[in-house]
Parts: C-alpha cells; structure tokens; sequence
C-alpha cells in the first residue's frame, strides 16, 4: 500500500473514544493536516497518545478534506491488544511515517535492479530490471534508446530513425568531403611512380 507524506502535522481530534479523527486544532508549534497540505482521498499513517501515554493507537487512515476526518482503518499496533482504543480524552494524533516506508541503503539488493514504477504502467514503484519501453524512443526533439545492430565490416552509421532503428551503409567517395593534396599521395603505387 502507497502512503501519502506530509510535514510536521499533529493535532487534537474533537473528541476521544473510538471515532475516526476530526481535526479540532493543531497542537501548538505544529500544524493541522489541511495546514500541512494532506491531500483528500489520501491514505496516511498516525500516532495517536493520551497525554500520559497510557494509551496509545499507530495505524493508518484516510483523509477527508470536506470534514477534516481522518479515519482509523486499520490498527498496526495499541495499547488495547493492538485493536482500535477507546480514547478517554481526546489524544494527540500525528502524521507519522514508518521505518516500512523508508528505503534503507543497509538493505541487500539484487545486481542491476533499479527502482521504478511497475513495467508498462504506473504504480507503486519497486526494485526490477529495466526494460526497452522504460527508454523513450528518439525523436527530433528529444533523446531516447537506441537499438542495437550487429554490425559488418567497413560499413559505418549511416543513420538513427526516430524509432531508435540503426541503419548501417558502407560509405561512398562522396561521401567524403575535402581535397587530396599531391603531398598526402604515396610516392609509388605499385612500382610506378607519379
């Protein structure tokens, strides 16, 4: 699951008890998640805590713009057996992220793996190898992947469509372009002289 990333957020919900969170106010020095640029529809993880920490709620939820809610989905861990907790006064709730979230240069990672969105479409990127459509094609305008092309001898690049298509010619006289000096001629061709 893709989670959304906003900055400094943590507020007090109206009320306590087992009700989604509706946004009272920031706590001081922070900001409320419509401050903080949360975007609607977006799945956010949190941290809610009573003031003594005896009760203590981390999950994840969605976030509604229109009533300033942000809902309790799913309960990852609790004060209550890891089940939805019953707030006796309202807790402080922030947006929080998780080590999940986060990508650690510690990790093993496989040879030649890069981190991109699935192959062919858009989605929560992953670490795969990459693949000719994730190169754009050339273009006048623009660079892109080129195909590869076996070669033969004394051909040359003649050119690249815009399709990354290489074509391949052996090059004519006229295609060479400047004078022959009488200096850069070899003295004899085959015993005879000029």
């Amino acid at each position: 699951m893709a989670f959304g990333f906003i900055d400094n957020c943590l507020f007090v919900p109206t009320a306590g008890g087992t009700t989604d969170f509706v946004v009272s106010a920031a706590v001081q020095g922070y900001l409320t998640p419509t401050q903080a640029s949360a975007v609607d529809g977006t799945t956010y993880r949190y941290k809610a805590q009573s003031s003594d920490l005896s009760q203590w709620e981390i999950g994840w939820g969605v976030w509604t713009a229109a009533t300033s809610t942000l809902s309790r989905t799913t309960i990852e861990f609790s004060s209550n057996s890891n089940l939805k907790v019953s707030f006796t006064v309202a807790p402080n709730v922030g947006i929080v992220r998780s080590s999940a979230d986060m990508f650690s240069m510690a990790n093993s990672l496989s040879a030649n793996q890069v981190l991109a969105s699935p192959n062919g479409s858009s989605g929560v990127p992953s670490f795969r190898a990459l693949v000719g459509s994730d190169l754009p094609n050339p273009a006048a305008s623009s660079l892109g992947g080129i195909k590869s092309n076996a070669g033969s001898t004394s051909n040359w690049i003649h050119s690249i469509n815009t399709d990354g298509t290489v074509t391949l010619t052996q090059p004519a006289f006229t295609d060479i372009s400047g004078t022959l000096a009488s200096g850069q001629l070899p003295a004899t061709i085959d015993g005879g002289s000029f």
